[in-house]
């Protein structure tokens, strides 16, 4: 298969390199991500400053970075590298950190996949659940190797490709992971913390930080399935609308509403 990978995390991450390492001995692999680090920055794009890119060869690929967003990257990766043929499968990751809950609106990762569902191709965003810092040594090898397993799945079963899948893999030994688990995109949310602070001139500034609610005991959630030993894979659409969307605003009484009267 052709696969286009990216990130948020940047080009040189640790995580988007084991993934090309385990996928590039079966398939074609494409690489185009951010050239730094991008981590939290949503679905946002660059339109007002030029897009530059550099190149890092590894293990017979070149890893495209754009002086950009994740979207940004995506686009030109679809747009640009593959210009010549569409990949069959689009991967963001692996990012360093879970993209669980109402992390995935804020997520880089879940949005370079998100472009990937925009133009038909088959999507995923995988991510390891870690805390902040350095990874132990081997987390994502052992990630890759999980998510190679996933790809053959895909090949023999290719994805709706109006799916967007969402993975979460837990950090525990091999023998500790449960297997996987369909859910649905959870509640979890961080509870934000704006830290006063001054800076040595003596001006204010404030600091954003900040800890994430682990309380939702919900069992299909993709929250409680990682931290209960689970790889959670959570099947996404696009499409946001409320599910009853044709009656959620019935009380509003629409009708007797009058176009051109303030």
């Amino acid at each position: 298969m052709r696969i286009l990978l990216g990130n948020d995390d940047g080009y040189r991450a640790e995580g988007l390199r084991a993934l090309q390492r385990a996928l590039a001995p079966r398939h074609e692999v494409l690489v185009c991500a951010p050239a730094g680090e991008c981590s939290a920055t949503g679905h946002g794009l660059t339109l007002r400053d030029p897009l530059r890119i550099h190149h890092h060869k590894e293990n017979g690929t070149v890893f495209h970075g754009l002086t950009g967003l994740p979207a940004d990257a995506a686009k030109f990766g679809l747009a640009v590298l593959c210009a010549d043929a569409p990949p069959d499968l689009l991967i963001s990751g692996i990012n360093h950190g879970a993209n669980t809950g109402q992390n995935l609106f804020y997520s880089g990762t879940v949005a370079a996949a998100c472009e990937g569902t925009f133009s038909g191709i088959p999507s995923m965003a995988v991510s390891l659940c870690i805390p902040p810092g350095p990874a132990p040594e081997g987390a994502f090898q052992q990630a890759a190797q999980l998510v190679a397993q996933l790809v053959e799945k895909f090949q023999h079963a290719p994805l709706d490709p109006e799916i967007l899948l969402n993975v979460n893999i837990p950090h525990l030994p091999l023998e500790q992971i449960k297997g996987l688990r369909v859910s649905r995109m959870g509640y979890a949310r961080f509870h934000e913390v704006f830290q006063h602070r001054h800076d040595p001139g003596g001006r204010a500034y404030w600091w954003m930080d900040g800890s994430k609610n682990g309380d939702d005991t919900d069992p299909e959630h993709d929250d409680f399935q990682v931290h209960n030993g689970w790889i959670s894979l959570t099947p996404l659409k696009l499409d946001l609308s409320h599910p009853r969307w044709e009656r959620a605003l019935e009380s509003w009484d629409l009708e007797s509403f009058k176009v051109g009267e303030a």
